[in-house]
């Protein structure tokens, strides 16, 4: 809203205030609607055994909401029974875990997990190493 100095009439006896404001439509419009993601919590690296499971867990913000895939080197996870599941808990603030089952040594590298809306892309980036 824009306010104009108060004016008065001829007569000295009233004030003219002029008032400049954008109608709500215009304002709604103005307001933040999108904003690239950014990982809130990134994936840490991780130490595990053979034959026991692991899970990489973030939480990234942005609007629109993100949309998330997971990545073994440049390959990208899919869910997969008794080796791969993916989660989504966006009341938890945007949760998202993958966890790895029935670990072997093929499973170590680096995993990343790559967020994306219309106003942009946020990587995050972990090793797991099985020992």
């Amino acid at each position: 809203m824009k306010c104009h100095l108060p004016t008065f009439s001829l007569d000295k006896k009233s004030m003219v205030v002029s008032l400049d404001v954008l109608p709500l439509a215009l304002l709604e419009q103005a307001a933040v609607t999108e904003m690239p993601p950014r990982f809130a919590v990134p994936i840490t690296d991780v130490e595990a055994t053979e034959g026991s499971e692991v899970e990489f867990e973030c939480a990234v913000t942005g609007t629109p909401v993100p949309v998330v895939q997971w990545f073994r080197g440049d390959i990208c996870v899919t869910p997969e029974v008794g080796k791969y599941v993916v989660s989504q808990r966006e009341e938890q603030g945007g949760c998202h875990s993958l966890t790895i089952e029935n670990l072997t040594q093929n499973d170590s590298g680096e995993y990343k997990c790559i967020a994306t809306n219309r106003a942009g892309t946020a990587e995050t980036c972990a090793v797991l190493t099985l020992y």
